[in-house]
């Protein structure tokens, strides 16, 4: 393959070697149902990836086709993604060994590093939002109605202190089809 339009293609390796050398991370359950190895995710001229059991984030400059470097999230888990981004400054979702815990990061890319905040919820949702110091969490109410359908959560966090701020329950039997 020498189409130098994507460098990438030709350019880069990630060995075993490379993995050994980091701490090794296992987590209970169904790996081999929710895990199919690697995951990639892009921010900019950077791609970003991460073997399931690992627990790093190795960052790839798509432009000028060299390895940035790998990273360490201050929590180990078995599934990093960049989950969104502004300039140099990205968001990093991860699970973490529980099923039921996830993770937000702060990353520079510019500087390398993860910031010392972070938030960290535990249990299931839908649909999770970043806005400056706060998170926005939808999830799905525990009972159901007769029809099954579940009403709504919407709760509203603190980044740094994984704080509840506020919750709001949508009655789903109220909307419109």
């Amino acid at each position: 393959f020498e189409d130098k339009s994507i460098p990438l293609a030709f350019s880069f390796l990630i060995t075993e070697e490379e993995l050994s050398k980091l701490k090794e991370i296992n987590h209970p359950g169904r790996c081999d149902m929710r895990c199919c190895g690697w995951s990639h995710s892009s921010a900019g001229q950077y791609l970003a990836s991460s073997k399931c059991e690992e627990g790093v984030l190795h960052v790839w400059d798509i432009v000028n086709a060299s390895k940035v470097g790998s990273f360490a999230p201050p929590v180990y888990g078995f599934s990093i993604n960049i989950f969104s981004h502004v300039g140099n400054d990205w968001l990093i979702f991860q699970n973490s060994q529980s099923t039921d815990d996830y993770y937000l990061f702060r990353f520079n890319i510019e500087n390398r590093e993860f910031a010392d905040s972070f938030f960290h919820y535990q249990g299931q949702w839908i649909h999770m939002i970043n806005y400056k110091c706060c998170v926005i969490l939808f999830k799905l109410a525990g009972e159901h109605d007769s029809e099954g359908r579940y009403d709504t959560i919407c709760e509203l966090y603190d980044f740094n202190t994984s704080e509840k701020l506020k919750t709001r329950r949508f009655d789903d039997r109220k909307r419109n089809y």
